[in-house]
């Protein structure tokens, strides 16, 4: 991976020459991560930048996160943009609506599962439980060290059966486990279809991707676009199948404001 201000010329090049359309993970990219999600907060000067690049002629902008869809809309608080939330099973923007199906039976395991976790770790200081329709995620970031292990090893209890039997899904982020329905489906997956969505209302012109996220579902993402656009982790020592990487939230806020400034249009 390359520091991503270190080929900023060539990005540069790109960035002027095309359309745009961004795809931006929320919790510990455009926010700094937070002991509870409520907490994790982006500054005005990050929503002030993703309204000016949604008026941008040439961008598009979209966030892509685990969160439920109408709480990543209120945490951004950015509208007329694209939102993905649940990893990409509820999609709403511009002239687009999209839920992807979770049957009743899906469903009763994933409420079976809820109530099983909240029964054998309920008691544990700091556990989150969220049940976010479309997947349910546990967090532990506020869980005392000592207890991480108890957290995942009775994680990984309750969810083996269900999830050797294809009625569920199973992921892990930072500090969190998720479940999910048994669907071929995930963050990549909606990117994919958000840009097709995009190319087509431009009549197959060309749309640069540009995708910075810093979890592990993000990598969904990186891997689908591999070889097209510019993929960017947030953080520097982890492998990762972006093509760059940046240091923190500030360098991601720095990387948007910068491009806004070359998307606007030439002084006459």
């Amino acid at each position: 991976m390359k520091y991503l201000f270190k080929d900023w010329k060539r990005i540069q090049k790109a960035v002027r020459a095309k359309e745009i359309m961004f795809f931006l993970d929320y919790d510990g990219t455009l926010a700094l991560l937070a002991p509870t999600p409520p907490e994790a907060v982006i500054s005005k000067e990050v929503r002030k930048t993703l309204l000016a690049l949604s008026k941008m002629p040439g961008c598009a902008v979209s966030i892509v996160s685990g969160r439920a869809l109408n709480d990543i809309k209120k945490m951004t608080g950015v509208p007329g943009i694209y939102y993905a939330g649940n990893h990409g099973f509820e999609i709403e923007g511009p002239d687009i609506s999209f839920e992807s199906p979770v049957t009743p039976d899906v469903r009763r395991v994933m409420e079976k599962i809820k109530a099983d976790l909240e029964e054998r770790l309920g008691g544990i200081p700091g556990a989150l439980f969220e049940d976010k329709y479309f997947t349910l995620s546990l967090h532990y970031r506020l869980v005392d060290e000592v207890k991480e292990a108890l957290i995942k090893k009775v994680f990984r209890q309750v969810c083996r059966p269900p999830e050797r039997d294809k009625k569920i899904k199973t992921s892990s982020g930072k500090k969190v486990l998720e479940v999910r329905p048994p669907l071929v489906w995930d963050k990549g997956n909606a990117v994919l279809w958000l840009l097709a969505k995009r190319r087509y209302v431009l009549k197959g012109k060309d749309v640069l991707p540009v995708c910075v996220g810093d979890d592990a579902t993000d990598e969904d993402v990186f891997r689908a676009l591999k070889g097209q656009g510019i993929t960017v982790v947030v953080g520097k020592n982890r492998k990762s199948a972006a093509r760059y990487y940046v240091e923190n939230p500030l360098e991601v806020r720095r990387l948007l404001e910068q491009i806004l400034e070359l998307k606007k249009p030439a002084a006459t």
